[in-house]
């Protein structure tokens, strides 16, 4: 009896060994393989085929395109790489011509609108119309022998916005009224030199005050310190401000190119020195001359305003200071 159950285990023992050796497969090199380990690999490629792995090594992961890796926040050298948008970027989109969206700030829109009107009265200091040159006054240079220095010729084109016939006919004014052309005399007493160093004395102390690069009320320093003020009300003061005067200094130039035209036209000498009266009368830094005349009244708002638009860039300057 225990003989046939030595054979009966002596003969699963050999069957087991037989399906063992049977599970190998020869290859192409006449070795065995195991063809269930074979499958098995197949088994996880395939699985790896057109499938994407949520989570790689070192918390890297793709995007959802299949597309390049996306380092984590958390890792060295992780962020946002290039062409990938993370939600915590902001972007600003390129319209295409080189200068990026932005809005700007209140304080920002009204400097610029103050800027804008400050532009507006250095232009009109600068204006020169076409046909213009800077020998305008070369008449009376050449007549007297002398020659007028280019700031003393800017503010008087500049009282009389560059007007040429003006301009002709105050050559004609100076020139007529010296026949024997005698610079000594010229210089010291005749009324036609007290006119044109006039007109430059109003430039000079009204306008040319105001926007001189270097020291005027609105210099490039004090530009550059306006530049980073907040007040948004002091802007707005300096910009109603200008345009006051950019309004007022048209009708100033207006008149006086009028009477230096209506000059030229009379023949009485009496007429003349009268009318030549109207712009020599006139102080240009006294805001409170007494007079009845249009072109007085105008010069005398003029520089209220210009004193009042200095003392306003005065005060912003030094808020700046007490809040930096």
């Amino acid at each position: 009896m225990m003989q046939r159950i030595y054979m009966v285990a002596f003969a699963f023992v050999l069957l087991m060994l037989c399906c063992k050796q049977g599970g190998g497969k020869i290859d192409n090199t006449g070795s065995k393989r195991d063809v269930s380990k074979d499958r098995s690999v197949r088994t996880i490629n395939s699985n790896r085929i057109g499938k994407t792995d949520d989570s790689l090594v070192g918390g890297t992961t793709l995007d959802n395109q299949g597309g390049g890796a996306r380092l984590g926040k958390g890792l060295p050298g992780g962020g946002v790489p290039n062409n990938v948008v993370d939600q915590d970027v902001v972007v600003v989109e390129d319209k295409g011509d080189g200068q990026d969206e932005k809005r700007k700030t209140l304080e920002e829109e009204s400097y610029d609108a103050f800027k804008t009107s400050f532009d507006r009265v250095k232009a009109l200091y600068y204006y020169r119309p076409e046909g213009f040159n800077d020998y305008m006054l070369s008449d009376i240079e050449s007549e007297f022998n002398f020659e007028y220095s280019l700031p003393f010729k800017n503010n008087v084109y500049a009282i009389l916005k560059g007007d040429i016939k003006t301009l002709h006919n105050l050559q004609k004014i100076v020139v007529n009224s010296h026949p024997d052309k005698v610079l000594e005399e010229y210089l010291s007493k005749n009324e036609s030199h007290a006119l044109i160093s006039k007109l430059k004395d109003i430039s000079e102390h009204i306008i040319h005050k105001l926007i001189n690069e270097h020291w005027g009320d609105f210099s490039n320093y004090n530009l550059s310190k306006l530049a980073i003020s907040k007040d948004i009300a002091g802007f707005n003061f300096l910009k109603n401000g200008l345009d006051e005067f950019c309004a007022k200094w048209g009708e100033m130039t207006k008149l006086v190119q009028d009477v230096i035209d209506d000059m030229a036209k009379s023949k009485d000498k009496n007429d003349i020195l009268q009318r030549v009266g109207t712009i020599t009368s006139l102080i240009p830094l006294n805001s409170n001359q007494q007079c009845n005349a249009r072109i007085c009244t105008l010069k005398n708002d003029l520089n209220m305003l210009r004193v009042k638009l200095g003392r306003k860039v005065e005060q912003l300057i030094r808020e700046i200071y007490l809040w930096l």
